[in-house]
């Protein structure tokens, strides 16, 4: 329809450039008179019935010829009356060919009045339409409809199911999570506005729960883009494949954002309050990109949901040393003849007399008659290092013979244990170390041609490591990701760097997963190992000979059997209450009063009564009053700072 509008003066026409030329007249639109009287008000058209199928998308605007300058007016001066603009209603507006600049101000009461006569009404959602994402729904009217409008096509679609004209099926599919609205118009025009809520399919989701899941009651609810799952489940593994389920399920839907409700997260999360009491699982599920719906998870798995991981590293070291040797001399006149097998016998530093380890000591002639001091102390000495040599050697002017008899057994054992305890939350790891870092040396490559290489300082961890990560299961069945590791340095076998020593490390460790129940134990690792190891140092040819042969030998053989066994044992554990928690190492030990100390000999108080030296006052009273001084100015919890 047609709607004339009177606006102000006659717009100048700049030079050069023509009349605006009319588009063509509408169809089903009678012209319309466009001359208006000067001084006369903007008059309103009636509108006229148009049929739907003739109204374009957007309708042109008629805008009729300028009228001619009268004589002696210059070109551009404005003319008398006013511009009749004569434009079309479509439903998008009104769409004026040249919009007018911004009009002056205005009184108030004239801005209220257009405000309120120019909408004639407003009109939102009647009803509402609820349709499971992914989905369709058939919907027949009474009326036939005209039209159809869908705000946003990408939540909802439309479409007829028939060419007809006369037809009223529609088929409603919901694309994704979402609202839009639905506006339909019958054969009379009358408009009808519906709320269409594209929604998730809770009570279907809800039922392949129960059915993959019997031991689950979860309830789905969706409010908004949140989707709740709330309910209780046995354990964290049946939570962590619900919210898998539940994920993708979203996911093939549209888009997701996980937001985990628990204490924790990850694939069996899960938290606990302060009580011990029941706790939500945590979402296990990874955020995806995209606008749809948030996924909150307040579905609790009953039972405390720490674990206790108590590890005890245990290794025992045995070794047997027998060792047979056999060392002697014959002294005569001026000489001294012996042997020295390995180290069953040596000659050490030179005394006067007899020697205090029971060797003798001999003075001998020398050459050309003279007498020469002998002072060498044939020592035994019994010791189960390893012998490297054999020597016969031989000493004149002696007279005492001696034999040496090194018959030596030795026995060690040597125990090492290792009891690391430490705690976690259900899917969640945890590590504990007692040990330290000790420096090493790193040579550097100099970054700059024929530069000198320089020498950094790194640092490696020893001692007991424990690293964990435990997965409570159904019927408390605990499975554990876990890593023992107990390392000790070893000087004996490390090296010499620019004259400093840098130890080895002797080390011990496992890596496994196993399931277990609460309170058993498990041996992850062990180690049996036997090493036996025989040496033999003879004299050439005299060591050989059949019965003076051992005379002239000596024989070692050790063993070493070595033990290793590594235990676990995982408990569920919840927090203490306050008087619950028993007393920590040291809690009794208080210091000895005067009287103790210097009349009874004590180290340790007995009198039950914390006694501070740092703070003693001579008076006896007044150290009673100090004691007393709490009781009445201190409220509350108090103690002494450690």
């Amino acid at each position: 329809m047609a709607l004339a509008i009177g606006i102000g003066p006659a717009l100048a026409r700049p030079q050069g450039v023509g009349p605006l030329s009319s588009p063509p007249p509408v169809v089903g639109v009678p012209p319309a008179d466009h001359r208006v009287p000067e001084g006369a008000p903007p008059t309103l058209s009636p509108a006229q019935p148009v049929p739907a199928a003739s109204i374009p998308t957007v309708l042109p605007i008629e805008a009729p010829p300028l009228p001619p300058v009268p004589p002696g007016r210059p070109n551009g001066a404005g003319a008398p009356g006013s511009r009749v603009i004569n434009l079309t209603r479509d439903t998008t507006g009104l769409l004026p060919d040249h919009p007018p600049g911004p009009p002056p101000p205005r009184p108030v009461a004239e801005v209220v009045n257009d405000v309120n006569n120019m909408i004639l009404r407003i009109q939102g959602p009647e009803a509402e339409i609820n349709v499971p994402v992914n989905q369709t729904q058939l919907i027949e009217t009474r009326r036939i409809l005209t039209r159809i409008v869908v705000a946003n096509p990408t939540v909802a679609d439309v479409e007829l199911l028939s060419d007809q004209p006369n037809s009223r099926l529609l088929n409603l599919f919901g694309r994704s999570f979402g609202m839009t609205n639905l506006t339909l118009w019958d054969d009379q025009n009358r408009p009808v506005s519906y709320l269409v809520r594209v929604t998730l399919d809770t009570l279907d989701l809800e039922s392949r729960i129960k059915q993959t899941y019997p031991g689950a009651l979860i309830h789905i609810r969706q409010v908004g883009p949140q989707v709740i799952l709330e309910g209780q489940v046995p354990d964290a593994k049946t939570m962590s494949d619900v919210l898998q389920v539940v994920t993708a399920d979203l996911r093939n839907s549209g888009g997701l954002r996980l937001v985990g409700g628990g204490a924790g997260a990850g694939p069996a999360g899960g938290g606990a309050p302060a009580g011990g009491g029941a706790a939500p699982a945590a979402g296990g599920a990874a955020a995806a990109p995209g606008t749809g719906v948030t996924i909150i998870n307040r579905v609790h798995v009953p039972g405390p949901r720490q674990v206790l991981l108590r590890v005890k590293i245990a290794e025992l070291n045995r070794d047997a040393v027998r060792q047979l040797g056999v060392s002697w001399f014959r002294p005569k006149d001026n000489s001294l003849l012996g042997s020295t097998i390995g180290n069953a016998a040596t000659f050490t530093g030179a005394t006067s007399g007899a020697g205090a380890s029971g060797v003798a000591t001999q003075t001998a002639t020398g050459f050309a008659g003279r007498r020469t001091p002998v002072t060498t102390n044939f020592t035994a000495v019994g010791n189960a290092s390893a012998a490297s040599s054999a020597t016969l050697f031989g000493i004149f002017d002696a007279s005492q013979f001696a034999l040496f008899l090194n018959a030596l057994k030795s026995n060690s054992v040597a125990k090492i244990l290792a009891e690391p305890n430490l705690m976690a939350l259900d899917g969640q790891p945890a590590q504990f170390i007692a040990g330290g870092l000790f420096p090493y040396p790193v040579p550097q490559s100099s970054s700059i041609p024929g530069g000198t290489a320089v020498v950094t300082v790194q640092f490696a961890k020893f001692g007991a490591i424990l690293t964990f990560l435990p997965q409570i299961l159904a019927n408390d069945v605990i499975r554990l990701d876990v890593e023992p590791i107990f390392s000790q340095l070893n000087f004996g076998q490390g090296t010499t760097i620019n004259g400093g020593t840098v130890p080895a490390i002797d080390q011990r460790s496992a890596r496994t997963i196993v399931e277990l129940r609460e309170g058993q134990t498990l041996a992850i690792a062990g180690l049996l190992q036997t090493t036996t190891s025989a040496t033999t140092v003879r004299v050439p040819i005299l060591g050989d000979l059949p019965v003076v042969g051992p005379l002239f030998s000596n024989n070692r053989i050790e063993t070493i059997e070595t033990e290793l066994v590594v235990l676990v044992t995982p408990e569920l554990v919840a927090p203490m209450e306050a008087n619950e928690v028993a007393e920590a190492p040291g809690d009794r030990v208080i210091q000895p009063n005067d009287f103790e100390f210097y009349f009874l000999g004590r180290i340790e108080g007995k009198s039950g009564v914390d006694f501070r030296a740092t703070v003693k006052e001579l008076d006896p009273l007044d150290v009673m009053k100090h004691f007393r001084s709490e009781d009445q100015w201190v409220i509350g919890p108090h103690g002494h700072a450690d």
